[in-house]
């Protein structure tokens, strides 16, 4: 787990620089975004670009490194993906 925290801190550490750089890109392009209609990274970048984002060749490959960090992490550790809401908390 400390691997994956450690991972993606280093990635969030490279990606919150480019949206704090990215001042005029259009939000709402990305917030209409969804994931299952996004079927590969190069779909991803165009998306990425329409919102006018700058450096979206980046960004985009950042986000990738995420995912795939994220998907090993869940292969890696399945054991959790695999439990079942028993003890539910209420607040």
């Amino acid at each position: 787990m400390h691997n994956f925290v450690k991972k993606n801190v280093e990635i969030n550490n490279k990606i919150i620089p480019i949206f704090d750089n990215e001042t005029k890109f259009n939000k709402e392009i990305l917030l209409k975004y969804k994931s299952e209609n996004c079927t590969n990274e190069n779909e991803f970048k165009i998306i990425l670009q329409k919102a006018g984002i700058i450096k979206f060749n980046e960004l985009s490959e950042l986000i990738s490194l995420q995912g795939q960090n994220s998907k090993k992490f869940q292969s890696n550790n399945a054991v959790f993906f695999k439990l079942k809401n028993q003890n539910k908390i209420v607040c």
